[in-house]
């Protein structure tokens, strides 16, 4: 199965819903799809904003550093979310070190902002754009350095 980890440090972002939407509902299967973020945030920031999303929540586990880990599905993805007060955070580095934690053996893992948005059917052209180079280089690697993102402006 062509499982994809999509990593994402989010640190007081409030575009997170937004592109978590947007990941979602343009994958060709979302059900592929596991979904890990250190979720950096405040007392103004509440869990909720992922239950009026329409994420359902599933559970909760403690994480290496004792944060709890939040666990949602959403169109048959999953989604597993390490709550950071935004005061306990130890920067980005630190952040994307926690989510990689949660790797759980998916074929393919993705690294990026929580501010993006997605082209239809993204999740089945980045593995396809991966595999066509796999003639050249037995472990490939898609990277970018994606253009600014506005939300007011950009569609």
């Amino acid at each position: 199965m062509n499982t994809i980890f999509v990593q994402m440090a989010a640190y007081r972002d409030p575009q997170l819903i937004p592109t978590l939407l947007d990941l979602f509902k343009n994958a060709k299967h979302p059900e592929n799809l596991r979904v890990g973020i250190c979720w950096q945030h405040g007392e103004d920031e509440p869990v909720d904003i992922f239950l009026d999303a329409g994420f359902e929540l599933t559970g909760g586990t403690e994480a290496s550093e004792s944060f709890p880990v939040l666990e949602f599905t959403k169109d048959g993805g999953r989604l597993s979310v390490i709550d950071v007060h935004f005061h306990k955070t130890q920067g980005a580095c630190w952040a994307r070190n926690q989510i990689q934690q949660l790797y759980a053996k998916e074929k393919y893992t993705m690294q990026l902002d929580s501010h993006h948005r997605f082209v239809e059917g993204w999740d089945e052209l980045v593995i396809d754009m991966l595999e066509s180079l796999r003639y050249k280089s037995k472990k490939p690697l898609l990277t970018a350095y994606i253009p600014s993102y506005d939300p007011e402006s950009d569609p």
